[in-house]
């Protein structure tokens, strides 16, 4: 594969895609080559991105009377979808049906995302019994991808319609599950029953992990409910859960439109503490709170910590500095 892949780079501005299938068919009348050869030539195309190519060569095979393999097939569905050519996926799937390939679980589970990309998840149903028929169960994969979609959509009610069907049919929902419906719910200002899910989701075994923690922290200070953000801080500190950029970012920021800025200083302090690196972003928008709250003494005592810490501040930085100082009449400080 990766000699015909080399050697497609090689001739790709000499010889068109139409010559090099040409050229194939023809040394198979007189060398009577393996069919395997038209599958290595689209999977080369797909591979260094000439998805197109490949597309014309997969039906150019079927054209002549050679059959692609479902490999073959689901690397071609995978990379119409990565170019968001829905209809194309489709087609060929069509293709598929009509030739006799037969689907295998990938190849489901490429045309869920294909069904989420499309944003038509009223065909999930006829989809999923489509799939029973063929004798594939839909797997983990394939209910997180529709979960995930309908809570990007906010259809909670059909999110959480396939997470009770999911039991149902002995299928588990796990980690992802369950932080996926959390953000959907928190989306939708429901924190106080994500945190729900949180708790049943722990109670049946499950460890969360930082995000599903940022999820529901994100949900709390996004309603300003600072208490309850900063004790799940704390949980997930004492279950070994190092908080990461964006779960320092989105409690300082929580507490800055609160307008508690003594409070979000005071968790920097206590995250550092912690042995958790502050970013440049998070010290950046506490100085200029403070210079803009009329308190260029605490921002410049920031601005010394910001650079110990090694962090370099911006021109704008000492330009809020300087303006906060000569607003409160502190001319030589500015200087």
């Amino acid at each position: 594969m990766k000699f015909v892949c080399e050697l497609m780079e090689l001739v790709k501005d000499d010889l068109p895609s139409e010559d090099v299938f040409k050229n194939l068919v023809l040394c198979t009348e007189d060398c009577n080559w393996d069919p395997v050869v038209f599958d290595m030539l689209v999977k080369a195309y797909l591979r260094i991105g000439w998805v197109r190519e490949g597309l014309r060569s997969f039906r150019k095979m079927l054209k002549v009377g050679f059959v692609p393999t479902v490999i073959t097939s689901n690397c071609l569905l995978n990379g119409l979808l990565k170019l968001n050519c829905t209809d194309r996926c489709w087609e060929v799937y069509e293709e598929m049906e009509r030739f006799g390939i037969a689907p295998n679980l990938y190849t489901f589970n490429i045309l869920t995302h294909v069904l989420c990309k499309d944003g038509d998840t009223g065909k999930v149903n006829k989809f999923l019994e489509k799939m029973k028929e063929e004798g594939f169960d839909p797997d983990i994969m394939t209910y997180n991808t529709l979960i995930s979609s309908y809570c990007r959509k906010a259809r909670l009610d059909d999110a959480f319609y396939l997470y009770k069907i999911m039991y149902r049919r002995g299928v588990v929902p796990d980690l992802v599950s369950y932080t996926a419906l959390m953000n959907g719910l928190c989306k939708e200002g429901r924190v106080r029953e994500a945190h729900q899910l949180f708790h049943r989701m722990i109670h049946r075994g499950l460890n969360p992990d930082i995000v599903t923690y940022n999820t529901l922290i994100h949900g709390y200070c996004k309603e300003g409910k600072m208490q309850e953000s900063r004790s799940l801080l704390h949980e997930m500190i004492w279950n070994g859960i190092s908080p990461d950029s964006f779960t320092c970012w989105v409690l300082v920021e929580g507490y800055g439109k609160e307008g508690k800025l003594l409070s979000a200083l005071n968790l920097v302090v206590e995250l550092q503490r912690f042995g958790v690196s502050i970013s440049q972003d998070i010290y950046c928008y506490l100085i200029v709170a403070l210079c803009q709250e009329n308190r260029p003494f605490a921002a410049k005592n920031l601005l010394e910590r910001m650079t110990q810490d090694g962090q370099k501040p911006e021109l704008e930085i000492y330009n809020e500095l300087i303006k906060s100082f000569c607003h409160c009449d502190c001319i030589a400080e500015a200087f």
